[in-house]
């Protein structure tokens, strides 16, 4: 059966069954104190939340010269307070608050982690604690269990087929917007530049995230193909 195939029939009949913390490192966030907050770029990136999260990849609009909690260049970054379980990819090294957490797939698979994770945070979801704000806790994150493909290969084979759907949907968005998709998707602003014109419109100056939506339409398309 094609990897495909497999995929179409059902995410949680694909491989092993693995605690979290078996497949992946897990970072919870712990914030600085404000004094060392600022917005004129020095020091490194910080996020609270997900306040500035992107289709796909964050925006930072806080800094910090002082690191408490540290998130490497390509970590999948989730949100551990209401909301829980938004998710976008840092595209580069952050200081991490304490709304968030880093995810590190062991095998250094990361695009397959991004995607595994929309899957699973549903799981997630039923662990949340909390009357008002709803929250989970590195416990609740390393004990979630999940399957996965055993074969590394095939994990990025359908990383790759999911990457597409994402590009699809974000170009399109950016399109209909008449807004950049984020700077860090090479793919998608070389297919935007060709098929519409450049205006001032589409320059970001401030710093500020885009309403290109959430992840809603993406974990949509991504259940259906993997839940038959």
């Amino acid at each position: 059966m094609s990897w495909k195939r497999k995929l179409e029939r059902n995410w949680g009949r694909l491989g092993m069954k693995y605690r979290l913390e078996e497949i992946v490192d897990v970072t919870m966030g712990q914030s600085p104190k404000s004094e060392y907050y600022n917005t004129e770029k020095n020091g490194y990136p910080f996020l609270q939340g997900n306040k500035t999260f992107g289709f796909k990849y964050p925006t930072f609009d806080t800094y910090t010269t002082v690191v408490t909690k540290f998130a490497k260049a390509g970590d999948v970054i989730m949100s551990v307070r209401a909301p829980v379980g938004a998710l976008n990819i840092t595209p580069v090294d952050m200081c991490l608050g304490r709304g968030v957490c880093s995810l590190r797939m062991k095998n250094g698979n990361q695009s397959f982690l991004f995607y595994m994770m929309k899957y699973y945070v549903s799981h997630l979801l039923k662990k949340e604690s909390g009357t008002v704000f709803g929250a989970v806790n590195r416990n609740d994150i390393n004990g979630l269990e999940v399957d996965i493909l055993e074969d590394v290969e095939e994990q990025k084979r359908i990383a790759r087929y999911l990457e597409m759907i994402d590009d699809k949907i974000e170009l399109n968005t950016a399109i209909n917007n008449n807004l950049p998709p984020h700077p860090c998707n090479a793919r998608i602003a070389a297919k935007q530049r060709r098929q519409t014109p450049k205006t001032d419109e589409c320059l970001h100056t401030d710093g500020k995230v885009s309403d290109r939506g959430g992840n809603e339409e993406t974990a949509e398309q991504f259940s259906s193909i993997l839940v038959a």
